[in-house]
């Protein structure tokens, strides 16, 4: 018997593991019915049919790789000759089949170059029958993260394919769908969409439309689309996939459930979140009956859930959500807690929303252990809730925990560990620690670069946000080459005409705006905004920009003019009362402001206010931004009370979310050592003011423009104090600066001279 399994083997491997991956608990056979409707329903009650079979198959192939390891070593030992053995060929390359489904790709690349080594001495370097070989070896080089090598035996295989099947074939179909989704991992993304086509195209002709093959090949191109931002095109390939799958499993199979889950996404990146909803719903119910409520991926189901509850923006569209979603109730007890979190966060109420996060990061911790990709799902959205109450060393901490569970299950180098890098640096950026956000974003960038390469599209965030760094840092020549790179790799994968190039360009317009070429600010800006169109929700963010170019050429009435414009687009894509549409109302009274128009000023930053406080909350830094703004107009309407009242809220508020050193901090420190000065009460103002340059110093630099107007604000209150040798030794020192940072020719340095 065990000579004959040997044999079988070395001959009908494939055979053999077809058998194990297809195994079905329902099919089990019983010599008393009873016992087989009792156990049935206690697998269906506790783990669920697809676990019970996962755990089954597991099992037998942990079992196949050990009958097989023991078979290689006893081949190795035998007297025999191996090395023309085509049979111990066929034994070694499904053994690192094997290896490779347990995750040990470098063991299984070994095999399989060993198994390869047998069968071109036997049957020649460029035999047909050494395709299956070649093709596994690509596989395995693509897990290792080496595309370029992994490309060239997937097309040598396909070559070979091609020569033993001919040119349609099922296995040459394969092959090419091989090829296409690594060409779509080294963002190569309209290489690969016509490598899917081509593939797909076969599929049809040699399978059918109506193969499982084929669904898979629409589900494959439908991601691709994503990717694309070719959205419609999307859900018709993912349409044809669940059409497909419901044909063949039925609508309660874990397949279907997946294009169910699939479709939850894409209606999501549409801002269809009702539609989302319910196709996560449907999902979730199928992955609880069939996988068990304590899977991975049912609890993954339900974040996907939580996070389109999250994405709400005001009650009314709660509630009816909650009225219409009244059979989504989660009956996993951490599902349940983080969809209320999720929903309570977008209410406003996050100090609940967190509370319930972490009582569902409890249940996790008892449910699966501490080092479970669940329980750092839940160090994430902890993160995220606090990441939107500006509660930013919190959120470090807790996407550090999440991290560490990651680089525990994932590896160190892993690209999970990349895009958490990622987030760090935004998180820093967002705390005014800019080296530290330049080292994150370092590290991130140098693992995604040696794992998929130099120009692989996922780096153009990366490099982007790089860009955008440096442009905090007043480093326009090193923003703008950032920006450009970045730009040349979404021109090369997406080209010129998708959403996230004309993005770049927006950034790469904010670099012209900053350097006062507005002109080519202004072009840049068209040009995003003829790739977006009218009815792209980033319309209005570059629309928004356009104003702020024109409210700097002191085209005041052109700048109103725009920021309506991309007021009345963020109304209709996000609503009246969503806080992005308050930062374009307060806006438009930076203008109003500017045009010494007051009263309208005032009007619109309270309107903005009261948005941002139900948005976001009141004591949002956001929230503080448009408060500071309402007490610079109060302090030239001469109302100083309230100018002092909302200085002292902004300032409370600054103070709570950042500490004493922030950049946000000393502006409102500054303001208030104006309206102090205004007031002729000089020794205030000049205590003020000397808090905001130290600040400032430590935060921004000594160079900085900010630094620098303090200083020059110091030098009038000594000017003003009568002690001209104070004050020309301050204005001395910022001509120095000023000089150096602005030239000679510059306004400035003229002002500083034109002081002393």
């Amino acid at each position: 018997e065990r000579e004959r399994f040997e044999n079988a083997l070395m001959d009908k491997f494939g055979d053999i593991v077809e058998s194990i991956e297809k195994i079905d608990v329902l099919k089990a056979e019983f010599s008393v019915p009873r016992d087989q409707q009792m156990l049935l329903e206690h697998v269906k009650a506790s783990i669920g049919y697809s676990t019970m079979n996962s755990k089954l198959s597991g099992a037998l192939r942990m079992w196949l790789m050990m009958v097989v390891h023991a078979a290689v070593a006893s081949k190795q030992q035998s007297k025999g000759s191996l090395h023309k053995d085509i049979g111990y060929a066929n034994l070694l390359n499904g053994h690192g089949e094997l290896l490779g489904k347990a995750g040990r790709h470098e063991d299984s690349l070994m095999s399989f170059r060993r198994s390869l080594e047998i069968q071109t001495r036997v049957l020649g370097r460029s035999h047909m029958d050494t395709a299956p070989t070649i093709a596994n070896i690509g596989g395995a080089l693509q897990h290792m993260m080496k595309p370029d090598d992994a490309l060239y035996n997937f097309t040598l295989a396909l070559d070979l394919y091609i020569q033993k099947h001919g040119a349609e074939h099922e296995e040459v179909a394969k092959c090419i769908i091989k090829i296409a989704r690594l060409l779509e991992i080294q963002g190569k993304l309209e290489e690969a969409k016509v490598e899917y086509d081509r593939g797909l195209v076969m599929l049809q002709s040699v399978l059918g439309e109506d193969h499982v093959e084929t669904a898979k090949c629409y589900s494959d191109l439908a991601g691709m689309h994503v990717k694309l931002g070719q959205l419609d095109d999307a859900e018709e390939n993912l349409r044809r996939s669940l059409q497909i799958h419901l044909k063949e499993f039925g609508p309660n199979h874990i397949v279907t459930a997946a294009d169910t889950i699939s479709l939850g996404d894409l209606f999501e990146r549409k801002g269809m979140l009702t539609e989302a909803l319910e196709e996560y719903s449907k999902g979730l119910e199928v992955q609880k009956d069939q996988l068990g409520k304590e899977h991975p991926s049912v609890a993954s189901t339900i974040c996907c859930i939580a996070d389109v509850y999250s994405r709400f923006t005001s009650t009314g569209e709660m509630e009816m959500l909650r009225a219409r979603s009244t059979n989504l109730t989660v009956e996993l007890a951490s599902g349940c807690l983080v969809f209320e979190g999720s929903s309570r966060c977008c209410l406003g109420e996050k100090d609940v929303a967190l509370s319930k996060h972490h009582e569902a990061l409890e249940i996790q911790i008892k449910a699966v252990g501490p080092v479970h990709p669940y329980v750092a799902l839940c160090y994430q959205h902890i993160g995220i809730v606090q990441e939107s109450m500006a509660r930013h060393s919190e959120a470090m901490q807790s996407y550090e925990k999440m991290v560490a569970i990651h680089q525990k299950t994932l590896g160190a180098d892993h690209l999970d560990i990349a895009s958490a890098h990622q987030k760090f640096g935004d998180l820093y950026l967002a705390m005014d620690m800019l080296p530290e956000a330049m080292t994150e974003y370092s590290k991130a960038l140098d693992i995604k670069e040696r794992k998929l390469g130099a120009d692989h599209l996922d780096n153009a965030n990366i490099i982007g946000n790089i860009g955008m760094l440096h442009l905090r840092q007043l480093n326009y020549k090193q923003a703008m080459a950032e920006y450009t790179r970045a730009l040349d790799i979404r021109r090369l994968h997406l080209g010129e005409n998708h959403p996230d190039t004309a993005m770049l360009f927006n950034n790469i317009g904010m670099v012209f705006e900053r350097t006062q070429q507005f002109d080519q600010a202004i072009q840049t800006y068209e040009k995003a905004l003829m790739i977006l169109g009218p009815e792209h929700d980033d319309t209005s963010t570059v629309v928004n920009n356009l104003g702020m170019v024109y409210d700097k050429q002191d085209r005041h009435e052109e700048a109103i003019a725009q920021y309506n414009r991309a007021l009345e687009l963020k109304r209709a894509s996000l609503g009246p009362e969503h806080h992005e549409t308050a930062m374009i109302v307060n806006n438009i009274g930076m203008v109003l402001e500017r045009l010494d128009r007051c009263e309208e000023a005032l009007d619109m930053y309270k309107q903005a206010r009261d948005i941002k406080e139900n948005a976001l909350g009141k004591t949002h830094g956001s929230t503080a931004s448009t408060i500071q703004n309402i007490g610079d107009v109060y302090q030239r309407l001469e109302m100083y009370d309230e100018a002092q009242t909302s200085y002292q809220q902004a300032l409370d508020i600054r103070r709570t979310l950042y500490g004493e050193n922030h950049s946000d901090t000393a502006t409102t420190i500054n303001s208030m050592g104006v309206m102090y000065e205004n007031q002729e009460r000089f020794e205030e103002a000049l205590d003020m003011y000397w808090q905001a340059r130290q600040i400032r110093t430590e935060v921004l630099g000594k160079e900085h423009p900010d630094t620098i107007t303090t200083i020059e604000n110091i030098g009038d209150i000594y000017d003003a104090m009568n002690d001209p040798e104070k004050a020309i030794e301050i204005f001395k020192e910022s001509l120095t600066l000023n000089l150096s940072v602005f030239g000679e020719q510059s306004v400035e340095a003229s002002n500083s001279m034109h002081a002393i």
